[in-house]
């Protein structure tokens, strides 16, 4: 007897990028919004999934989404800012970011961080009408522009006939004020009202570091998507603070990340956008100075706009001016020529914020075996670090420690160093290392014994040259 054993088969579950709404609606070219698709034969869960653009904007982390799991054969709408991107048809996740009117490379991951999808359309989106406001769908092959189709089955190709009717039904009974018009597919195509607005527009998502500028440039729209002359811009900047104006630059104090929301106002209309923003912390310092420079590196992966910074040493301040940058890990030497500051053996030269709390401070000391004229030619300054200190509340630290560091031009010498203090940013105290020959270093006084020693002798001999004299009198 021949025993057939059936083994059982279990298909994959595939989610795909759907329908892409790049363009916006009539309504306002920011109500951008993407569609998901669950072509397989179970529910999949979402949670840990992410879709972002290659220039990290949008970067979705379905974690957070209100939504987390597609049901088989279902769809997932992801609407940008808020639910009234798609009127009338509820979000499963809202996101931030705007997609790029010239195209974006989108990449869809697992929770393990394996690709399960990607449009590669960095250069040009291979469909969808700005104009018209039709989107882009997938569809056997490829691509193609049709009117939008939210949640619902794509104007050709991908979905049967009985999911189509369902899912168009559902939209067409969504709203009273949407009118259906039947695809080819037998979906419904939703044409969008057109009410008077404006739009505003708060540029892409913003990075920076605690401490330096970040710039927020906004824009107002007609009903037209013309520019507005007379628009009122105000930001909150999601810190607590706030600013008016249409270009506005703000400094986060403290690193995080802050969502920031731009409202515009022209006579009875308004509207608003928002941007996420991630602020890391400063890593910008001073690693040499002299009489003829002072040179600033900064450590961290992101630019630093430098704008409104100050340089002091003494009474002697330098300001930096508008639109100076520090690149991601680069250098910058400021010549004396430009900032009139000159440093010499046990001065300072200090690095302050716009605010004036001091970001960096760099102490330059003389070793006996140094001479004045190369102090500025080698690194003999040892940096004091400090972050978002008012001037007033530094003080010493504690955790003494002793590091070595060796110029070309002398032998090694040994600095004592004091370690940063860990309390908040605001009570935070200095950083001090001073380099060797200025303290802590037994031969620093040899002079003085030296000068004593002399005047002991002079002093002994003029004594016995009077003795001598009195007793041959």
């Amino acid at each position: 007897m021949a025993v057939l054993l059936a083994a059982p088969c279990f298909a994959k579950a595939a989610v795909v990028i759907n329908e892409v709404a790049w363009m916006g609606t009539a309504v306002s070219a920011n109500n951008e919004w993407l569609e998901l698709y669950n072509n397989g034969n179970s529910e999949v869960d979402l949670n840990g999934w992410t879709l972002k653009a290659a220039d990290g904007s949008p970067e979705i982390d379905f974690s957070s989404a209100a939504v987390k799991t597609i049901p088989a054969s279902g769809f997932y709408l992801l609407e940008r800012t808020d639910d009234s991107s798609v009127p009338e048809v509820k979000a499963d996740a809202i996101y931030t970011g705007a997609l790029s009117n010239d195209g974006e490379v989108l990449i869809l991951k697992d929770k393990e961080g394996t690709e399960v999808d990607r449009v590669d359309a960095g250069s040009k989106w291979p469909a969808g009408d700005n104009a018209a406001k039709l989107t882009m769908q997938k569809a056997d092959g490829g691509w193609i522009t049709a009117a939008a189709t939210p949640k619902a089955a794509n104007a050709s190709g991908g979905q049967s006939s009985v999911q189509a009717s369902s899912a168009a039904s559902g939209v067409a009974q969504a709203s009273s004020f949407f009118s259906g018009q039947t695809s080819q597919s037998g979906s419904v195509a939703v044409a969008w009202p057109v009410e008077p607005r404006i739009y505003a527009n708060a540029g892409g998502n913003k990075s920076g570091v605690a401490g330096a500028g970040v710039l927020f440039e906004g824009a107002a729209l007609g009903f037209k998507e013309e520019p507005l002359e007379n628009a009122r811009y105000l930001w909150n900047f999601g810190d607590g603070s706030f600013a008016e104006g249409k270009n506005v630059r703000h400094f986060y104090k403290y690193p995080g990340e802050y969502i920031a929301v731009l409202d515009v106002a022209s006579g009875q209309y308004s509207a608003s956008d928002r941007v996420n923003v991630k602020i890391v912390p400063s890593k910008l310092e001073i690693i040499e100075a002299g009489g003829e420079f002072i040179k600033f590196k900064n450590g961290s992966d992101a630019e630093v706009d430098v704008s409104g910074w100050f340089v002091k040493s003494g009474q002697n301040i330098f300001t930096f001016p508008a639109n100076s940058f520090i690149g991601a890990g680069a250098t910058l030497t400021l010549s004396s020529d430009v900032s009139k500051i000159k440093i010499g053996a046990g001065q300072t030269a200090e690095l302050l914020y716009p605010s004036g709390s001091i970001a960096f401070s760099f102490s330059l000391r003389e070793t006996p075996s140094q001479s004045q004229s190369n102090l500025h030619a080698i690194p003999q300054g040892v940096p004091i670090s400090t972050s978002n200190v008012n001037i007033s509340s530094i003080s010493p630290a504690k955790n003494i420690s002793s590091v070595n560091f060796v110029n070309k031009n002398q032998k090694p010498a040994t600095v004592v160093g004091f370690g940063a203090s860990t309390s908040p940013p605001e009570n935070q105290a200095a950083n001090i290392i001073y380099a060797a020959g200025e303290r802590g270093n037994p031969g620093s006084g040899w002079k003085k014994w030296l000068y004593l020693s002399l005047g002991l002798g002079i002093f002994g001999g003029g004594g016995l040259f009077l003795v001598r004299r009195d007793g041959g009198a």
